[in-house]
């Protein structure tokens, strides 16, 4: 079975791509001790950035089975996100819903935003 490729995707300005990456970085007081996984996937992010697609990325820290932690909190994957993409990245208060629209909606094509457990990096 032949799986598409990223290139071959037929993707219009604007659209919203969703990109599920793993951001389970190794952290230590609320630092990123190594950012191998993130930087890994930059590649990816600068292409559909290019393709003046709005990214959204998907990720988690830990399993908190819905709890809400802060030492799991994304927030500091979302700022080193940032720095690699000398960028803006909304860190959203939830995963999905009412709070989370309004900043997706907000996503210029090119651009990134995150949620607490669940990072929706929409690249503003």
């Amino acid at each position: 079975m032949d799986l598409p490729r990223l290139e071959d995707l037929s993707l219009s300005r604007g659209s919203r791509v969703l990109v599920r990456v793993d951001c389970n970085v190794p952290m230590h007081d609320g630092q990123i001790v190594d950012d191998l996984r993130i930087t890994s996937v930059l590649p990816t992010i600068e292409w559909l950035r290019n393709q003046k697609v709005v990214v959204v990325l998907a990720g988690h820290l830990g399993r908190p089975n819905g709890v809400v932690d802060p030492q799991l909190s994304m927030a500091p994957v979302a700022k080193r996100f940032g720095e690699l993409l000398h960028t803006e990245v909304v860190l959203a208060p939830e995963i999905y819903g009412f709070k989370v629209e309004p900043i997706l909606a907000s996503a210029a094509p090119g651009g990134a935003a995150a949620a607490t457990n669940l990072l929706v990096c929409v690249l503003v």
